[in-house]
């Protein structure tokens, strides 16, 4: 009966464990596919801080960052983008 005991024992820690790894890897999946930043959200932020008068600092999937408008005024001539140089 000893035996029976520690087998019936170790197949339901096998189960358990099979399926804890098998939520957490759902879970990982659900994650990565909501860190995915969206064309239509950095439009969204565009549309926003242009209407707000200011340029978009940054855009992540929770947040949309105009930048100041002090610095704009400070350097109106400066290029929102950065080309690599060569």
């Amino acid at each position: 009966m000893n035996e029976e005991s520690e087998y019936i024992k170790a197949v339901g820690s096998t189960i358990v464990k099979s399926t804890i790894v098998v939520c957490m890897t759902i879970v990982c999946c659900f994650a990565l596919e909501n860190c995915s930043l969206n064309p239509e959200t950095i439009k969204n932020c565009e549309l926003s801080c242009d209407a707000f008068g200011a340029r978009m600092e940054y855009v992540t999937h929770s947040k949309c960052q105009c930048a100041d408008k002090q610095l704009l005024s400070a350097s109106p001539s400066e290029s929102i983008w950065v080309l690599p140089r060569k």
